[in-house]
């Protein structure tokens, strides 16, 4: 379960978080993509979903290694629902910004900068 951060600052929240976050923070998560007629890339999980026959789950974990992974459930005949609503899944390395905090993708990017660069 991920952590809800106290930071009264960016600055702060920005010590809290790691680089991983950081970076899908600024531009989206990494999740595997799949190609027809390849197998299922690592980190994603297909397995039959057991509370609906011939439904499957699908489970795709952040490449990055931040804490977060998406799961989604096919329609039956393992057909994929385009309007399927995903769940994401924080872990116990993710931390939740507060909500007084108002931080923009472009902010992350600049804290990304500021660690690479100085």
């Amino acid at each position: 379960m991920a952590i809800r951060s106290a930071a009264s600052t960016a600055e702060k929240y920005f010590t809290e978080i790691s680089d991983a976050q950081l970076m899908c923070l600024a531009y989206g998560h990494d999740l595997p993509t799949p190609i027809p007629g390849r197998r299922i890339p690592k980190g994603m999980k297909v397995a039959p979903d057991e509370r609906f026959s011939g439904c499957m789950q699908i489970a795709e974990y952040c490449q990055r290694d931040c804490g977060v992974h998406r799961t989604s459930t096919t329609l039956p005949g393992f057909r994929f629902d385009l309007n399927v609503l995903y769940q994401y899944i924080y872990d116990d390395r993710w931390i939740i910004r507060p909500d007084y905090l108002e931080l923009t993708p472009r902010m992350f990017r600049r804290e990304i900068y500021r660690r690479a660069i100085w």
